[in-house]
């Protein structure tokens, strides 16, 4: 090299120094000049949330028109932003392959959006993004189920055919799989009172009650995968007399507005208060169990819970000494007849404490005898009407009044009752022919004798025939 030429390459290098130290910047050939373009503005795509874990659903895909062999021109993939609440996807960094990441569930959430991003690995590093949607598809994977399992309703006996019932309720988070409703486990004998739309679930009645009762139907429900049990439920249904045909239409009733008791303060146990004033008696005029009281205590009036009433005779008795220093008890009785659709009427009965037992005033009406019930019964023989007046009656052996007239208006039936009628008295076996006096009252003759203290008080009856 000649002299000249090496000034002339010294003069180059620097030139070249001096350009470096007063920009500070080097032209390389790997320049970072293009971002990553995505080939796609938009991805969409959907899966059935059945599928296997680490399922390939779409791919993104972006290019660098800078050199691929080099840093500038590699593009690499992220999530940048997204909804998915429970990690169902997962992107492969260097593919830009968007895949399940285990289980993948509908139910849980159907759509998932996300953003993704395309990175270079220049200096300064560029980048692009796009947006994808994924919809995951239902798939028949729910079991469904009736809820709640145990309903209850009522409804008239006499309502008509295809009167609604209930409308049997089930969830099912799936959208594939038809469900069926059936009445099928329900045994014959109560499923041909009713009637359940097979695709909605409502019951209708599908004929008309014979009486009231209480139905017990089981429903089940399929969805169309054969792999799923069936899923039940239960409808209590309680058929029930309305107002208008209810045969129980009458209150028991009390014969007395209140009934009084004077007992000593060392009333023993078990000590029956009948014995120290009134005769509880209660009547009720509907038949059968609509006609049957029973009788209980108050609870708020028994607090102490030291007195006890026997159901069939309304009988009050103590369970434990009375307390020191209290001077009064206020009882109430309730009765209550037997019916499908229970009537009971309340009474108050007052228990005084006092130092010397007296015997209760003096009653104008029946304290000690009054019918439970009483029936009429026409015997039609040949030559004679014999009227039967049956009085079931409750017998204590307190004075009374005397056997009054008003036994004739009690039938109302006839004006008078004949001479020679039968009065049997149920409690006391007792057969009795009445007979009417020049003074309007009934006297009684036969295998007992009557006396001043008997007395059958009046009651109104409706008369059967024989």
């Amino acid at each position: 090299m000649t002299m000249e030429n090496k000034i002339s390459v010294h003069h180059v290098l620097s030139l070249t120094a001096i350009y470096i130290l007063s920009f500070g910047v080097i032209f390389a050939s790997g320049e970072n000049e293009n971002p990553p373009v995505f080939n796609s503005s938009y991805y969409s795509e959907s899966v059935l949330e059945n599928v296997a874990n680490y399922t390939l659903v779409v791919t993104v895909t972006a290019t660098d028109a800078d050199n691929s062999s080099t840093p500038e021109g590699t593009v690499y993939y992220e999530i940048i932003d997204s909804n998915d609440n429970y990690g169902f996807f997962d992107i492969t960094s260097d593919s830009g392959e968007i895949r399940t990441n285990g289980i993948i569930d509908r139910e849980k959430q159907e759509y998932v959006n996300m953003t993704v991003a395309a990175f270079d690995n220049g200096d300064p590093q560029k980048n692009d993004t796009v947006d994808v949607d994924i919809r995951l598809l239902d798939v028949n994977d729910n079991q469904p189920v009736i809820t709640p399992k145990n309903m209850n309703t009522s409804i008239p006996e006499n309502s008509p055919v295809e009167t609604f019932v209930v409308d049997v309720n089930v969830t099912d988070p799936d959208i594939e799989g038809e469900l069926i409703y059936s009445l099928n486990p329900t045994a014959d004998a109560v499923r041909q009172y009713f009637h359940i739309d097979s695709s909605t679930g409502v019951i209708t009645t599908a004929k008309l009650f014979d009486n009231t009762n209480t139905y017990i139907l089981t429903v089940d429900v399929k969805d169309g995968n054969p792999d799923h049990e069936l899923s039940y439920g239960h409808v209590l249904v309680d058929v029930y007399y309305s107002d208008s045909n209810d045969p129980n239409q009458h209150d028991p009733q009390f014969h007395k507005d209140s009934y009084k008791y004077y007992v000593p303060p060392d009333l023993p146990v078990s000590s029956n208060l009948t014995d120290y004033g009134d005769t509880i008696i209660v009547i009720d005029k509907d038949a059968g169990d609509n006609g049957e009281v029973i009788c209980t205590l108050d609870s708020e009036s028994n607090t102490r819970s030291i007195f006890a009433i026997t159901e069939d005779t309304c009988v009050i008795y103590t369970l434990f000494p009375l307390e020191e220093d209290y001077e009064r008890y206020d009882l109430i009785v309730i009765g209550t007849d037997k019916g499908k659709t229970p009537r009971s009427s309340e009474v108050a009965a007052i228990v005084y404490v006092v130092e010397e037992t007296q015997p209760p005033p003096a009653q104008s009406d029946c304290a000690g005898c009054w019918p439970i019930s009483v029936s009429i019964v026409l015997l039609v023989t040949s030559s004679v009407l014999v009227v039967v007046v049956i009085v079931q009656c409750v017998v204590h052996n307190k004075r009374t009044t005397e056997l009054k007239n008003d036994l004739k208006q009690a039938t109302n039936v006839y004006d008078e009752i004949p001479a020679n009628s039968v009065i049997q008295l149920n409690t006391v076996n007792t057969s009795m022919t009445a007979a009417e006096s020049e003074s309007g009252y009934m006297g009684l003759t036969g295998d007992h004798q009557t006396t001043d203290n008997d007395y059958i008080a009046p009651y109104d009856v409706t008369p059967s025939t024989q």
